[in-house]
Order: C-alpha cells, then sequence, then structure tokens
C-alpha cells in the first residue's frame, strides 16, 4: 500500500513536470517569443552578456538549439551574429551602436545610444562571429552563455537599424 502511494505520488509529479514542460515548450516541444521590435539610429544594436528565460527561469547554456530571426519592417537585408563581448566590441570601437538595456512585456526593447563616428566593415566580412546569419529574414542558430554578444545589424553595416526579433528554442 505504502509503495502504491509512493508510486503515486511520483507519478503525479511526473505528469505535472510533463505539463510544465508542455505548458512552456508547447505541443511540438518548441518555445517560440513574440517577435521585440528593437530599433536605433547607430550601425548596431548590440545585446551584451546573452541568456536565454523561460517564465523567468535561466535556461543552460548546451540544452536545447536557440536561434534568432530578425526581420526588417522595411524589407532591407539584415545580419544577426553573436561573439565574444571583446571582439564586438572591438569591432564596434568609434562607431555609433545602440545597447538593449531592456525588454519589456509585450516585446519592446529600450536602448541607449553609444556615440561614435567611425563606419564598420559589413559585419559580414568579419571572421570571429561564433554564429552568423545574414538576408531577408537573418536567420542564425546562436551560442548563448556568460560573454557571449547578440548583434544585429543592416547587413551593409549602414545606421538606422529597425528589426523585429524572434527567438525560437527547441
Amino acid at each position: 500500500m505504502l509503495l502504491g502511494i509512493l508510486l503515486l505520488v511520483a507519478g503525479l509529479g511526473v505528469a505535472a513536470l510533463g505539463g510544465a514542460g508542455a505548458a512552456l515548450f508547447g505541443p511540438n516541444g518548441r518555445l517560440v517569443s513574440p517577435a521585440a521590435r528593437v530599433a536605433g539610429n547607430g550601425v548596431a544594436i548590440v545585446v551584451p552578456d546573452l541568456t536565454v528565460q523561460a517564465q523567468n527561469l535561466e535556461i543552460p547554456q548546451g540544452l536545447g538549439r536557440l536561434q534568432i530571426q530578425a526581420t526588417s519592417p522595411q524589407g532591407r537585408s539584415l545580419f544577426v551574429g553573436t561573439a565574444a563581448h571583446d571582439q564586438v566590441s572591438a569591432y564596434l570601437v568609434g562607431a555609433p551602436y545602440d545597447a538593449v538595456s531592456s525588454v519589456q512585456t509585450g516585446g519592446t526593447a529600450t536602448t541607449r545610444p553609444v556615440p561614435g563616428t567611425q563606419q564598420p566593415s559589413p559585419p559580414g566580412s568579419q571572421n570571429f562571429w561564433a554564429s552568423q546569419g545574414s538576408g531577408v529574414p537573418a536567420v542564425a542558430d546562436v551560442v548563448t552563455g556568460s560573454g557571449n554578444t547578440l548583434v544585429v545589424m543592416n547587413a551593409d553595416a549602414s545606421p538606422g537599424v529597425t528589426a523585429d526579433v524572434a527567438v525560437t528554442f527547441a
């Protein structure tokens, strides 16, 4: 009898975890965020220390696959990539860009401008990216974790970046 109760309690716990997983990741095992609009006047939008959270729980690095899709509302070719923070800083040194400081519920990102006057070369011509994609839309399977920075740019590195960014985790 005691063994039956323990198995029932364990079974209910597993069912609850399965239900929570289905609620977070949906029936096909994918978590898709609503698109967040990011916009800035500089040559890039930068998200330092890229981490992934689901329901305020950080998802460990290496667990699952993370894909980021950036779409320009104007139909421009975009670039999305991740790299070590120091490499992104060296690439953007002296260039104006916008750093994301927060993302609000509803998908609106708040940025702060970083001034500069330099024009970087197009991001796709750089060889330091850990992951990258470009096009209409730009799609990249990205690496998360401490020290990784997400960058969204116009593919030609021109200023004035506007993108709707959606994240898929599977």
